[in-house]
């Protein structure tokens, strides 16, 4: 496609970068594919895009390989999340003008926080379930900092629904949602599933499915 215009490098590494995260922070592995010219040669803004991307995974690799997918419900405005072990790694996407950043949701007494490609230290405070860690100023300039959240003797997510009785229903689920895309830019979410967190006392019991008139069948 020598007609294409392909604008400049730095924007071009960003977007992939966002995708990647996208991807391995929903569990799955991002495939990224380029066009080389007839001869096998790579095209030169290409090479340099991946140059781009590399540079950045290098430096950011404890958060991406060998991670599980976040261990949260839902992502957050500032960006996504995966977990290995005790640790969890913020990849900030979305840089807030408030210069912090809050994670919620889980329990756990967080022991210190990384800039992981620098290894800076970020001061953060920590409030029962929730943690808000300040940005220091290096990453303004940076191409989406993760943060390395250190937990001293690991973690467990606080669901945000908890159901006390028997009836369960799509209203007090958690939904399961499978992600698609339209084309390199366009993208949708799909519920899949619902899932449930019970308090019961009981230590085992046997469901009982309702159906309405038309799902009988």
């Amino acid at each position: 496609r020598s007609w294409q215009e392909r604008g400049e490098v730095q924007p071009k590494v960003e977007e992939k970068i966002v995708s990647l995260v996208k991807v391995i922070s929903r569990g799955g592995n991002y495939l990224l594919n380029i066009g080389p010219r007839g001869d096998g040669s790579v095209v030169e803004f290409e090479r340099d895009v991946l140059a781009g991307i590399g540079k950045w995974i290098k430096a950011n690799a404890e958060a991406i390989y060998g991670t599980n997918a976040s261990p949260f419900d839902q992502p957050f405005a500032w960006g996504s999340v995966t977990a290995k072990g005790n640790d969890l790694f913020a990849f900030v996407v979305k840089l807030p003008a408030s210069s912090n950043i809050r994670l919620s949701g889980f329990s756990g007494k967080v022991s210190e926080v990384l800039l992981l490609a620098s290894g800076e230290s970020c001061r953060f405070s920590q409030k029962g379930n929730s943690v808000v860690i300040d940005l220091p100023q290096s990453v303004s300039g940076e191409c989406i900092p993760v943060l390395k959240i250190r937990l001293e003797k690991g973690f467990k997510v606080v669901p945000s629904t908890v159901v006390a009785g028997n009836v369960l229903s799509p209203q007090n689920a958690t939904p399961v949602f499978g992600h698609s895309s339209l084309n390199y830019y366009g993208g949708y979410k799909s519920l899949i599933g619902y899932g449930w967190r019970v308090s019961s006392g009981k230590r085992a019991g046997s469901p009982e499915l309702v159906y309405t008139d038309n799902e009988r069948g």
